[in-house]
């Protein structure tokens, strides 16, 4: 299988942007915890990966949400236990556009900043979230 392929299958592909500092991770499809958690994996095993890169994530593609609230609270430990151990250090920026999705990315956001104490916020397009990862954008 190529790696084409192989990305066709997954719900998620991941690069690390070095010019801009931060991993970019696409969902989409039908998307479980057990996913973001595999694609949180994928970005941070890359050698040109760092701490302080910052974070995008794009839900635009996401059709389904299969995520159940111990599936959330495990996903928001294992966060904060990346970010005391110094191995996440920068802001999150989720994309989210989908009514159901919108209220789900705001309570993980506050979940994190009371948890992890990592920025996070929500945008509805790409554009915005990377306007405030660059800092040109204030929210």
């Amino acid at each position: 299988m190529s790696l084409r392929q192989s990305q066709l299958l997954s719900p998620y592909t991941v690069r690390v942007e070095s010019v801009h500092r931060r991993s970019r991770i696409d969902l989409r499809g039908v998307v479980t915890a057990a996913n973001i958690l595999e694609a949180k994996a994928a970005f941070l095993a890359q050698r040109e990966h760092e701490p302080a890169f910052d974070e995008l994530w794009v839900y635009l593609e996401v059709t389904s949400l299969s995520i159940l609230p111990e599936e959330m609270a495990h996903l928001v430990q294992t966060t904060a236990e990346l970010v005391a151990e110094g191995r996440i250090s920068g802001r999150k920026a989720i994309v989210v556009r989908r009514e159901g999705l919108v209220g789900v990315a705001h309570l993980y956001k506050h979940a994190i900043a009371r948890s992890a104490g990592q920025a996070v916020e929500v945008f509805d397009s790409v554009a915005a979230a990377e306007a405030w990862l660059s800092g040109t954008l204030d929210v």
